[in-house]
């Protein structure tokens, strides 16, 4: 799956970019998920590259996924069914950004 976003924040300090990633499930391995990419900030500050790798497993008696995918495949769309991912997690994130400033003086005579 690739995966593409892209933001800018203006308050005391701006920022803008993009963020690029690839994520690749259960092709190395059962309940393996491999995610890799950039965040491109535009030339305000330097690119960021990142990598993950994560493991689920079955407890009890869950649902198992069925079937593995190939990383192409033979038609673009599929038109299966979405009920069974009803539930499933959605990539986002929730992120919170605080800023605070503080300045200072001081005089005499």
């Amino acid at each position: 799956m690739l995966l593409a976003k892209s933001w800018e924040w203006s308050g005391k300090t701006e920022s803008k970019g993009n963020t690029y990633s690839v994520e690749l499930r259960e092709m190395i391995g059962p309940g393996i998920t491999v995610n890799a990419g950039v965040k491109d900030y535009d030339g305000s500050k330097k690119d960021e590259n990142f990598a993950s790798i994560s493991y689920a497993f079955r407890i009890g008696n869950a649902p198992s996924e069925g079937r593995s995918r190939p990383l192409i495949a033979d038609e673009a769309f599929s038109s299966e069914s979405m009920r069974p991912h009803l539930l499933d997690e959605v990539k986002r994130t929730n992120e919170i950004i605080v800023e605070a400033s503080f300045s200072t003086a001081t005089g005499g005579e």
